[in-house]
């Protein structure tokens, strides 16, 4: 496991490396080019990844909780199971992107692209979705318990057209 807590790797080229349960807590990594890196477990909570290159990445069970994603490419990345609760994902791309069991509570999804993101079982509750593209995501309309017991909407296609 690599430890890498507040790294300053802006622009660095990490394409397909093995970064599995590294720890990146707070890493700078703006514009970073992490295509098809190998980031299972990762901790990358409060990470800045602005721009970064995350396309074809292995994301599953990443701690992404509050990460800064605005503007990112996850276009067929991996992320069944993460955690991007209150992640900044606006203008993101995550087209094909694998979101199945992620936690995307309070989420800011303000402009991503979720074109055939699959997103089955996926905590959505209190997103932020405004302008944002779900075209032809992958979601029943379902609601799932919370943890208070109470049910909770999960995502509804073309819920987040018109919002203001």
């Amino acid at each position: 496991m690599s430890i890498c807590i507040q790294a300053q790797l802006q622009g660095a080229n990490l394409g397909s490396a093995q970064l599995q349960r590294a720890n990146l807590l707070s890493a700078h990594l703006q514009g970073a080019n992490l295509v098809q890196a190998q980031l299972q477990g990762a901790e990358l909570e409060i990470a800045e990844l602005q721009g970064a290159h995350l396309q074809w990445a292995q994301l599953q069970s990443a701690n992404l909780q509050s990460a800064r994603l605005q503007g990112a490419e996850l276009g067929s990345a991996e992320l069944q199971g993460a955690n991007l609760q209150s992640a900044q994902l606006q203008g993101a791309n995550l087209g094909s992107a694998q979101l199945q069991r992620a936690n995307l509570v309070q989420a800011q999804l303000q402009g991503a692209d979720l074109n055939s993101a699959q997103l089955q079982g996926a905590y959505l509750s209190s997103v932020f979705a405004w302008r944002a593209d779900p075209s032809g995501a992958a979601s029943p309309v379902e609601h799932r318990a919370s943890h208070s017991g109470r049910k909770e909407p999960r995502y509804r296609p073309g819920a987040a057209r018109g919002a203001a």
